[in-house]
């Protein structure tokens, strides 16, 4: 189930009962053997205001080719949609990486850690 009623969890699933997140604070990352590209997706911070959100492509080799970093707001006001479609270097990778840190809580209690809630991600 994608949330947890008393989260963040709850504002940012938008697509129906299902959400991705970055688990214990972690990156996470999508890797394909044959190019993609992604033009944006909805984020939510699960617990945090303030959340910084840092994404970024690689090609086949590693390398790192893009990058985007945004800040979200309270998690009550609903999800953020990062468009990567002006941000170049999303089209043609192998690797798209998702990053959040800092913030501060949101009032939701025993959740008070980077999580970020991940709906509608639009790879092609």
């Amino acid at each position: 189930r994608s949330f947890r009623p008393g989260t963040g969890f709850q504002f940012g699933t938008v697509s129906g009962d299902w959400a991705a997140c970055n688990c214990m604070d972690r990156p996470c990352s999508i890797v394909s053997k044959t190019p993609f590209s992604v033009s944006g997706f909805q984020a939510t911070a699960a617990s945090k205001m303030g959340l910084v959100v840092l994404v970024e492509s690689f090609d086949n080799l590693g390398s790192r080719i893009g990058s985007c970093q945004t800040t979200l707001g309270d998690p009550r006001d609903g999800p953020t949609f990062i468009d990567l479609r002006n941000e170049g270097k999303f089209e043609g990778l192998y690797k798209l990486q998702i990053k959040s840190s800092g913030g501060t809580s949101a009032g939701f209690g025993q959740y008070a850690s980077s999580i970020l809630v991940i709906d509608s991600i639009l790879v092609y």
